[in-house]
């Protein structure tokens, strides 16, 4: 740390008057002591040439400052009557001031202490002209203010000793304060104004978070602590702001900034880490503000407040907790990570509120404010909407670089999109979601279904009219039952979450249950459909079950199909093992079979176009019992990598194999001819 003229000259008066408190001759044989007083004298230990003691503490006393500046003096009365500390501690925190930015001075005074330690107080009373019992009570009021981090009984034996924040020290010594602000703008950043309107937050229930912080924030001197989660980029940092300008407060950012730091533009040379000066900060403003009308906190990526490893000091939980819950100011906590904090942490806040991923609805909102003027269509709007994982940091930083090329209309859909998938490949996600592809357009009349109670447009129905209904599609595999599922969500607009019970279940004790949560927390919260692939590995039956965890893991799911309030749909192609209570939750029991002939006829005219059907082909497929829908996509997909025209006689061929599959044949290997 460059050490200013000022400083130098204002440690030199105190190590002058704290060493006249001892036996300087006597300790000069000490070599720890010799480096400390050379430190502080501005001597090299290595080139004394013959220097004694006495040489080098007349070269402090000529460099000393008997007199404190006007400055000094002024910013030590402002900080005094900011933090409600009497005038009498000036010489104090003046002495403090010193400890906190002079290294060669707390070296000095950590010597002493090691040998002194019954008398360093006692000294140090003396060099501020007061007695030690005003002294010890001095301290108690500073530590009370929240400029001292310690308690007072361990306090003489810390390593910080007499220490203060970094930026408040550095503030009263350098700096020309004109009001408590000064002091603030050294320990918080005033957040901007909030872009949000009621209308972009539509999607969200604000209304107790509004009032409790509109009351909270009219009065000051209330202890309000408010936990936001959620994935980063959700905007909830947007959201404080909007919180915040509805209440008509300030919203103060509490930084590292200008702290600890050797060099305020780099932490990592810091003496203590980030999160223990936003803590220390956190504490000192809160004490400043407490009493302010319209004010608020703010503690952003709060989760390594509360990390420990080796470059951190170790907060107890009860100093993290009385943070939390009663300093005399509203709060506002930011995490990406809840479940870095703990239950004891997390329990102390008196909201918390989890931001939602936004429904397709609201991102069309949101994309639709944010390319106003960039004369990018509709269709584009609702086309990226429909993005897996897309947040509202990806829209507007992608916007953000369209605007700053100038581009417009076809150059910024396509500059907006790029950013995108870049980001969010870059995020780990697919740009380009897997979805369902069918290889022909779904016909429900293709359909062949076994069921005396329902039918595909009773369940149609249902899902549109209902919403909350549930149903099993079973059946041999190929006979529509995705390909159905996904049919009726499209009719519906209902967006679909397909999972298979791979997704779900995991190895881990516990996590197949949470998986199962969070499915139905994320439909439900987005409004989706849900849809479970290979649902009988999922729902076996509990009598069968080999394992207490097959038994959880069916009872998670029955309790959360009975609690959903959205269209549910399960699939499986082994419905006899099923569970026999998940078969009773099912609204519909659909059993899709084999292609009646005229169905199998029919697709086989669809499927190979224009032309005259030959009669004894016909009469050949009418004897294949065993064909599906995905048959014939097997088919269509074979028609697109021949550049000739299909026959029908090798039609009949593809599907007469994949029937004598189904009854027990072979399948032939080798390419297809």
């Amino acid at each position: 740390m460059n050490t200013t003229p000022q400083l130098k000259r204002i440690v030199a008066h105190f190590a002058t008057e704290l060493l006249g408190e001892f036996d300087v001759e006597d300790l000069w044989h000490d070599k720890l002591f010799k480096k400390a007083l050379c430190n502080i004298s501005g001597f090299s230990y290595i080139n004394l040439q013959g220097l004694d003691a006495h040489d080098l503490i007349a070269r402090l006393d000529h460099l000393a400052i008997n007199t404190r500046p006007k400055t000094l003096q002024k910013n030590v009365h402002i900080f005094c009557k900011a933090f409600g500390l009497p005038k009498t501690v000036s010489p104090l925190v003046i002495f403090s001031c010193c400890m906190t930015l002079s290294k060669p001075l707390r070296e000095l005074v950590e010597y002493l202490r090691d040998d002194y330690a019954s008398v360093i107080l006692e000294k140090i009373a003396n060099v501020l002209d007061i007695d030690e019992a005003l002294l010890n009570k001095q301290i108690g009021l500073i530590i009370e203010s929240g400029m001292y981090s310690m308690d007072i009984e361990i306090f003489a034996g810390e390593d910080e000793f007499l220490i203060l924040p970094n930026a408040i020290a550095k503030s009263l010594l350098e700096g020309k304060l004109n009001s408590e602000s000064d002091i603030l703008s050294n320990l918080v950043t005033l957040c901007e104004a909030s872009e949000l309107s009621a209308a972009d937050l539509s999607h969200l229930d604000l209304n107790t978070l509004l009032k409790a912080t509109q009351n909270a924030t009219k009065t000051g001197d209330q202890a309000l602590s408010i936990l936001f989660y959620g994935v980063p980029g959700s905007g909830k940092t947007s959201l404080a702001k909007y919180i915040a300008q509805v209440c008509g407060s300030q919203l103060l950012k509490v930084q590292a900034k200008g702290s600890n730091l050797i060099n305020p533009t780099n932490e990592l040379d810091s003496r203590s880490a980030s999160s223990e000066l936003r803590l220390e900060h956190f504490n000192v403003v809160s004490k400043l503000v407490g009493k302010r009308k319209k004010t608020m906190l703010l503690l952003d990526e709060c989760e390594n407040i509360f990390e420990r490893d080796l470059f951190s000091k170790s907060f107890s939980k009860e100093l993290l907790h009385t943070y939390i819950e009663n300093h005399p100011v509203v709060s506002i906590w930011i995490t990406n990570h809840l479940e870095e904090l703990p239950q004891s942490v997390i329990r102390r806040f008196n909201i918390v509120y989890e931001i939602p991923e936004l429904n397709k609805t609201t991102k069309e909102k949101m994309i639709g404010k944010y390319v106003k003027g960039l004369s990018v269509g509709n269709s584009f709007i609702s086309k990226l909407a429909t993005q897996q994982n897309l947040l509202p940091a990806h829209i507007a930083k992608a916007v953000h670089v369209a605007r700053l090329c100038g581009f417009k209309a076809q150059s910024a859909r396509e500059c907006i999109e790029e950013n995108i998938q870049d980001t969010l490949t870059a995020c780990g996600f697919s740009a380009h979601e897997l979805t369902y592809q069918a290889a022909q357009k779904f016909n429900p009349k293709m359909v062949n279904i076994e069921s005396e109670y329902a039918s595909l447009e009773q369940v149609e129905e249902a899902v549109i009219e209902y919403s909350s209904s549930r149903t099993l599609l079973t059946g041999p595999p190929g006979t529509g039952k995705t390909a159905f599922v996904n049919y009726l969500c499209e009719k519906a607009d209902f967006k679909l979450i397909s999972v298979k019970a791979s997704d779900l279940l995991s190895k881990w004790v516990g996590e197949s249950e949470q998986n199962i949560a969070q499915l139905f927390k994320q439909a439900t919260q987005e409004g989706s459909a849900i849809f479970i692939d290979e649902a009988d590995s999922l729902l076996c039956s509990r009598e069968q079950a080999a394992a207490s965890w097959e038994v959880q893991t069916v009872n998670e799911l029955l309790c959360h199909m009975e609690q959903f309030q959205l269209p549910l749909f399960a699939v499986t192609n082994f419905a006899k093992n099923l569970d026999k209570a998940v078969m009773r939750r099912f609204d519909f029991n659909l059993n899709l079979t084999y292609l009646t002939p005229v169905q199998s006829k029919q697709l086989f005219k669809d499927t190979l176009g224009p032309g005259v059907l030959k009669k004894h082909l016909m009469h050949e497929l009418y004897k294949l019992t065993k064909l599906t829908p995905g048959d014939f996509a097997i088919v269509k997909r074979q028609m697109k990598f021949s550049k000739k025209r299909m026959t029908q006689e090798r039609m009949l061929s593809i599907l007469q194999e994949q029937n004598d599959l189904k009854e027990g044949g072979k399948q032939k290997i080798g390419f297809v001819i």
